[in-house]
């Protein structure tokens, strides 16, 4: 059963989306590449900001917040439909490129904020990829570290949770992230899929009141 989409501005969205029947999306670095040079062109079309970001193999994870006119769903399509394109043509594939749908609970700030966050940073540590996230290319994860530039990132916003003091909150937000690495995940893909919202009750409430 597919829940419906919930669409507001100014609150963050866990975007995240598979290849078709789980197949390959990102065969190496060239895809990898232009996918973020496609969220990077797509600041200049929409008004969305990126707090983090994962690209594995048959799948990617997004914590993004539209901003004012834009839609979700119009930067979704626009991203979709132009790494379908390119995937096709370049490997001459013919069909689905992403299995149904992508997927966009709506995010609680604070402590599920957070969680997302390192959700998505410890998927390749989880999958078995790397020891570390931080030794993992393909995400936000090392970037926001070393304090190095990326696509349009919102780092400041995470890292403001731990503090003002720049070189403190780096590490408090390292230690936080990375002392769940032996912990279950928060979610199984089966839950995850299912998910209209990362947050209480309450805030889903709240969320709801806003569409009316």
């Amino acid at each position: 059963m597919r829940h419906s989409r919930i669409l507001v501005q100014d609150i963050p969205y866990h975007v995240f989306a598979r290849g078709n029947n789980r197949q390959t999306l990102f065969h190496g670095d060239e895809d990898r590449l232009f996918y973020l040079g496609m969220l990077d062109k797509a600041h200049k079309k929409f008004d969305f900001t990126v707090f983090s970001y994962v690209l594995m193999s048959n799948h990617f994870h997004l914590l993004l917040q539209m901003l004012r006119t834009s839609t979700l769903s119009a930067l979704m399509h626009w991203l979709q439909l132009g790494y379908a394109r390119y995937y096709g043509q370049k490997y001459k594939h013919v069909g689905h490129v992403f299995q149904s749908r992508y997927f966009s609970p709506v995010v609680e700030r604070d402590n599920y904020f957070l969680t997302v966050d390192r959700y998505i940073h410890l998927n390749p540590v989880r999958a078995r990829m790397v020891l570390k996230p931080e030794h993992y290319r393909w995400s936000s994860y090392i970037n926001r570290l070393s304090g190095g530039l990326d696509i349009s990132l919102d780092h400041e916003t995470v890292l403001d949770y731990f503090g003002s003091d720049s070189k403190l909150r780096i590490n408090s937000y390292q230690k936080f992230t990375e002392e769940a690495i032996a912990r279950p995940e928060e979610w199984s893909p089966e839950i995850l899929e299912k998910a209209v919202v990362h947050g209480s009750a309450e805030f889903l409430k709240e969320v709801l009141a806003q569409k009316r």
